[in-house]
C-alpha cells in the first residue's frame, strides 16, 4: 500500500468525526426541545380540556333550554366534541413521537456517545503514533540520501533499500489503522 492511499482515508475518517462531533450540539438540542415542546403541550392541553370542558357544561345547559339558546348549545356541543377528537389525536400523535422517536433516540446516543468518543480517541492515539512513525522513516530516507550524493557508490545501496523497505512497512501500518477502524461496527446493541 502507499502512502497515496493511507493520507487521503484518514482525513476523511477525522473528518468524520469532526462531523460527529459537530451534531452532538444539535442532537442534544432536539431531544431537549422535545421534551420541553411535550411538556409544554401537556400543560396547555390540560388548560384547553379545563376551558373546553366548561364550554362542553354551558352548550349543555345551553341546548336544555326552550329557546332559540337551543339550537346554539347543540352546536357548541358539537364544536366540543369535534375538538375532543382532535385532542385526542394530537395527544396520541405526541406520545407516539416522544415514546417512539425522542426516548429510543436519547438512550441510544447516550450510550453511542460515549463509546464513539473513546473511539475517537483511541483512533486519533494510534493515527499520530503512526504517522510519527512514517515521517521518521521519510526523514531517515532522505537524509540517507543526501549523504549518498557526496558520497560515492558503496554500501549505500542496501541502507537505502532497508530504510525504503521500512518506509513502506510503516505506511501499510498507517494504512492497517485506518482499514481496522472502518471495519468496526459502527451501531452497536438492538
Amino acid at each position: 500500500m502507499s502512502g497515496a492511499q493511507s493520507e487521503p482515508t484518514g482525513l476523511l475518517l477525522e473528518e468524520l468525526f469532526t462531523s460527529v462531533d459537530g451534531l452532538a450540539p444539535n442532537v442534544k438540542n432536539l431531544m431537549l426541545y422535545a421534551k420541553n415542546y411535550h411538556r409544554s403541550l401537556s400543560a396547555c392541553t390540560l388548560e384547553a380540556s379545563k376551558f373546553f370542558e366548561q364550554l362542553y357544561m354551558i352548550g349543555q345547559n345551553a341546548s336544555k333550554l326552550r329557546s332559540a339558546t337551543s339550537h346554539i348549545g347543540a352546536a357548541l356541543t358539537e364544536v366540543v366534541e369535534s375538538y375532543r377528537q382532535v385532542e385526542l389525536q394530537r395527544i396520541d400523535k405526541l406520545r407516539s413521537l416522544i415514546n417512539d422517536f425522542i426516548h429510543p433516540m436519547e438512550s441510544k446516543w447516550d450510550s453511542e456517545s460515549k463509546a464513539f468518543s473513546l473511539l475517537q480517541k483511541n483512533f486519533k492515539d494510534d493515527r499520530e503514533l503512526r504517522v510519527g512513525f512514517v515521517q521518521k522513516a521519510e526523514q531517515d530516507l532522505s537524509r540517507h540520501r543526501k549523504k549518498q550524493r557526496k558520497q560515492p557508490q558503496s554500501d549505500f545501496d542496501t541502507r537505502e533499500d532497508n530504510l525504503q523497505s521500512q518506509l513502506t512497512e510503516r505506511l501499510y501500518e498507517l494504512d492497517q489503522v485506518n482499514v481496522t477502524f472502518l471495519r468496526r461496527p459502527w451501531i452497536t446493541g438492538g
